[in-house]
């Protein structure tokens, strides 16, 4: 079954309407989602200056639910909450990931980007006793992503840890982006947190449609 652009916009918008997508989803879109699976981007969440909340969210999506999400839709292969490895085995899954498929991952982004100090207010990460900062990473990998999903108020616009006279320079993606001069396209999802309809539909659009 073939879903267009067009079809999946009217399904989604009737969340519009007081319907929550996640009783709309069934079966078109993730029959679609199934089939759309079998060439589907890797896709890497990282998180930074958060409470993870927007994780916590999507684990409360219903239909499709989470498993269906991770074993059947998207192929997650690092997120820093819910991935069993841990340390340097899963540093070196994301490098691997981001170093075999440049250009065709999906980053997602929960949390703001601390830029004070060169970044060291958010260190997300070490390696063979190199630490790696969230300005870091989200620079790196955000340069040879596809596309960046930036879920939640954190990630889109820098959350509360954004206001004066907090000292950690935090930023949203698009804001960091556009220091960096990176063009990667950036797609804002807010809310504190997100809702896992949003970020499932999201997430949806991009494996449909690119």
């Amino acid at each position: 079954m073939g879903l267009t652009r067009r079809e999946f916009l009217r399904i989604c918008g009737g969340g519009i309407a007081g319907i929550s997508l996640s009783q709309m989803v069934i079966p078109e879109v993730v029959e679609a989602l199934e089939k759309a699976a079998a060439g589907k981007p890797p896709v890497l969440w990282i998180q930074g200056a958060s409470c993870s909340g927007c994780s916590v969210s999507l684990l409360n999506t219903v239909h499709p639910t989470i498993a269906e999400v991770l074993l059947k839709i998207i192929d997650l292969r690092f997120h820093p909450t819910i991935m069993a490895a841990d340390g340097e085995m899963a540093i070196d899954a994301l490098e691997k990931t981001a170093s075999e498929n440049k250009g065709k991952y999906v980053l997602v982004v929960e949390g703001a980007i601390p830029t004070g100090k060169g970044g060291r207010y958010c260190m997300v990460g070490e390696k063979k006793g190199k630490e790696f900062s969230m300005l870091e990473w989200t620079t790196d990998l955000g340069k040879d992503a596809l596309a960046v999903l930036a879920f939640g108020s954190c990630a889109t616009f820098g959350g509360i840890q954004a206001a004066k006279p907090n000292p950690t320079g935090a930023v949203g993606v698009k804001k960091l982006f556009d220091m960096k001069k990176i063009k990667t396209p950036v797609i804002n999802v807010p809310g504190c947190p997100s809702h896992p309809d949003w970020m499932v539909g999201t997430i949806a659009h991009i494996l449909l449609y690119g």
